[in-house]
Parts: structure tokens; C-alpha cells; sequence
């Protein structure tokens, strides 16, 4: 009986060990990588017919960097070696010495203010740097009884920002320092002060249909030193749901001519080049991103008896319909020096 029953036994675990061992190949076989289009590809190319030959998916493709790879080039780029040379100019480009220079280089890649250093411009307005880094460089320029020109005024600024590590998606190539050709900044140098008349800043209703509206620039008697406004405006024929209309604005002088204004640091009225008129036509038809509401205009302005002047005007033509206006009139005949200065405010002749 005890014989029997050992016997049943090792048939029993001979059939389970069995199974298993089936079990484990079919599981192996699962397991086995497929032959690739690619891999049949390489091999076809090599002559080769071997079923079981594979290509690694693995050594196809770049390998990503880690994370800690990619931490150390972000902070690489904040090491970027640093080098700048610039010059320090007024509006004539005469070199203006000893002028204030602080620089900050971004170089705090896990944050904080950036390293800031303190310069002065020599006697013939170069200033430079060397030996620091950063991703890239600040720079602005000033001195006591000179202008500061901000960056929307005019081509040539007092301040700049330089790249000096730029990613592979940048249109700008990095700064490239050089000696020989330095950046120019600019400061604008005061003009001899003369007392201009200032009207503004004010606002003035104007019609619709281009009825005149008329501003006198100054209140002395001779020749009439005023500018004739118009505006043409056809907002309530719109359509319902219509954002654009045909609008038209007209600046005239009746007894002398106007030119366009180059930048707000433009103080000295040019000798000649100057019409009767300037329109700003605005029609509907014109795309959206063409077309607007509001127009603003800079110009000098010249009478006819040597009298210079220049004004600021916008004109808005949505909403209430208005003009906000500006000027400042030199009373000396033939002087073309139109730059106020604050301190006259006490004794000029504003109209406001």
C-alpha cells in the first residue's frame, strides 16, 4: 500500500514539472523580439537570411539627456564669457565724457539680481568691459544736465540689452564685441534756453463734417500764428456691427508750413522742406490691422514771418471725437530752437 501510494506521487510530480517547463518556453517564446521592416531592410542589403537577426531600437535613435545633463547646460549658459566696448555721444555725435555707465550681467541662473557694475566713459567717450559672464548684458547710460533718450524715441538710445547666449530657435545672432566698432549711446545735450510759448496739453472738440477748427499758437499781435484742423468722419454711416469707417484728418497753415517730426528729441526746426498741409486718410476699406481710430502727428512748423513752432496732435476719431493737443512757439524771429525746458513753466506765456 505505502509502495502504491509513493509511486502515485512520482507520477504526480514528474506531470507537474512538465507543465512547468512547457510553461516556461511558451512564456520565452513570447518574449522573443520580432524582426523590424528595418532590420529585413539591413539584412537584405547584406545578403543575409538568418529569421532571428535583430536591430536595436535603442542604438537608432539619439539618446535624451538626462535631466541632470540638462540642468548643467542651463546653468553652462549663464557662464557665458562676456565682453563689451561702447561709446557715449550726444545728438550731434560729439563724445561726451565722464557719463555714468551700469552695466548688469544675467548671470544668476538660479535667481537673484543680476551683477551690476559701475563705469565712466573717458575723455573721448569709450567705455568697455572684459573678464565677467552671463546669458546676457544691460546697459544704460546717463549723466547729470543731459537727456536720458528711451529706447522707443529714436535709432540710437541710451540704453541697450545684449544676448551673448542665444537658443537655436533665435532670428539674432549673439553680441560680437569689437574694439574698433563700439556700440554708440546716446544723451541728448541741452540747447541754449530760450522762453517758448507752450499751449497744452489740451483737448478741443472738432466737427464732423470738416468745419474748421482753428488754434492760435501764440496770442501776439501781427501775422496770426495759427493751425487749421479738419476732420471728415462718416462713423454713423456704419453698419450695424461694423468696427471700421472712412474717417480723414487734415493739419494746415494758412500763413506758413509744416514738416514732419522725426523723433520726440528733435528739437531744432529744419530750414526748408515744408508743405502747406498733411492729411491722414483712414478709410474702411483698409485691412484690419491697417486701420485705426486714433492718428498721432508730430511737426515743426514755419510762418511765414520767421516764426518757428512745433506741435504734438492726435486726433480721435472714435468715441467722443477730439483733438489732444500740444505746441510750443519760439517769439524770436528766425530762431529755430524749439526745446522747453521745465523751468520756464514759471514765466512762459501757457495757454492753458
Amino acid at each position: 500500500m505505502l509502495r502504491k501510494g509513493i509511486v502515485l506521487f512520482l507520477f504526480a510530480l514528474i506531470i507537474l514539472v512538465t507543465v512547468l517547463s512547457w510553461l516556461w518556453k511558451s512564456h520565452a517564446k513570447a518574449k522573443l523580439p520580432l524582426p523590424t521592416r528595418g532590420a529585413a531592410a539591413g539584412r537584405s542589403a547584406q545578403g543575409s537570411s538568418s529569421p532571428t537577426a535583430t536591430i536595436s531600437l535603442a542604438t537608432s535613435a539619439s539618446p535624451i539627456p538626462t535631466r541632470e545633463v540638462q540642468e548643467q547646460a542651463f546653468i553652462s549658459a549663464f557662464r557665458t564669457p562676456i565682453a563689451f566696448y561702447g561709446k557715449v555721444v550726444d545728438q550731434h555725435n560729439a563724445a561726451i565724457a565722464e557719463a555714468d555707465v551700469k552695466l548688469s550681467a544675467n548671470d544668476k541662473p538660479l535667481g537673484g539680481r543680476p551683477t551690476e557694475y559701475i563705469l565712466k566713459s573717458d575723455q573721448n567717450g569709450f567705455f568697455g568691459i572684459e573678464g565677467i559672464v552671463g546669458l546676457n548684458l544691460s546697459v544704460q547710460v546717463s549723466k547729470p544736465g543731459f537727456k536720458v533718450i528711451p529706447r522707443a524715441s529714436a535709432a540710437t538710445t541710451s540704453s541697450g540689452l545684449f544676448e551673448y547666449n542665444v537658443s537655436a530657435a533665435s532670428t539674432r545672432p549673439p553680441h560680437s564685441p569689437d574694439k574698433t566698432n563700439p556700440v554708440l549711446f546716446m544723451l541728448h545735450r541741452p540747447g541754449v534756453s530760450e522762453t517758448l510759448v507752450k499751449v497744452g496739453e489740451r483737448n478741443f472738440r472738432i466737427a464732423r463734417n470738416g468745419s474748421p477748427l482753428r488754434i492760435p499758437l501764440a496770442s501776439q499781435g501781427g501775422e496770426p500764428h495759427e493751425v487749421v484742423l479738419r476732420c471728415w468722419n462718416k462713423d454713423s454711416e456704419r453698419s450695424t456691427g461694423a468696427r471700421q469707417y472712412d474717417w480723414r484728418f487734415e493739419i494746415s497753415v494758412p500763413q506758413g508750413g509744416l514738416v514732419a517730426r522725426s523723433n520726440d528729441f528733435a528739437f531744432e526746426a529744419p530750414p526748408d522742406g515744408y508743405a502747406s498741409s498733411d492729411i491722414v486718410d483712414m478709410p474702411g476699406s483698409l485691412p484690419p490691422d491697417q486701420w485705426h481710430g486714433f492718428a498721432r502727428r508730430s511737426y515743426f512748423i514755419r510762418f511765414n514771418d520767421g516764426i518757428f513752432a512745433r506741435v504734438n496732435v492726435e486726433m480721435r476719431a472714435a468715441g467722443d471725437h477730439f483733438v489732444a493737443w500740444e505746441s510750443y512757439l519760439n517769439p524770436k524771429p528766425q530762431s529755430r530752437n524749439l526745446e522747453y525746458s521745465p523751468e520756464q513753466q514759471a514765466g512762459d506765456a501757457s495757454h492753458n
